[in-house]
């Protein structure tokens, strides 16, 4: 894929990556919470089983927007600068980013600010924008070249 596609091709991912850690997230979070204050104690009923498997896929998936050769480093860019100024903005202006519980998405917003108050997105922000700086992770990946005496095979004589 060249490297302009690949580019572009990282906008709406990382859109979409960020709306589904975003969701995905808070939803886990507030079914585990539910699970919690019903039982005073986390049992493995479908919810919180769905809830940790939410989780881990939202793990997956920050994991290869920050890691991954084949994606560009935009698709880690847009999630991180979203969850940085979001988580710092709560962090220091608490009161005044209060109305942000209301808009978010699927209701989901009183996680938003936990998590935010807690440090969470703040530093998942900046763990993904760090992820996107090295120039390697802009450059396309290296073709391999033949070796110019052929395949090489034991102790380094050629074949």
């Amino acid at each position: 894929m060249p490297n302009v596609v690949r580019h572009l091709a990282g906008i709406p991912a990382g859109i979409i990556l960020t709306l589904l850690t975003w969701i995905g997230l808070g939803w886990a979070s507030r079914q585990y919470t539910e699970s919690f204050q019903q039982n005073f104690a986390v049992r493995p009923t479908a919810p919180v089983l769905i809830s940790v498997v939410l989780v881990l896929l939202v793990g997956a998936g920050l994991g290869l927007a920050a890691s991954a050769r084949f994606m560009s480093p935009v698709a880690a860019l847009i999630p991180g600068a979203v969850f940085f100024v979001l988580g710092l903005a709560i962090m220091l202006l608490p009161v005044q980013t209060r109305f942000l519980t209301d808009i978010s998405p699927l209701g989901v917003g009183i996680e938003t600010y936990s998590f935010s108050l807690l440090g969470v997105y703040p530093v998942l922000g900046l763990l993904l924008i760090i992820s996107g700086v090295p120039p390697h992770r802009w450059r396309a990946k290296p073709r391999a070249q033949p070796h110019p005496t052929g395949p090489v095979v034991q102790e380094g004589r050629p074949a």
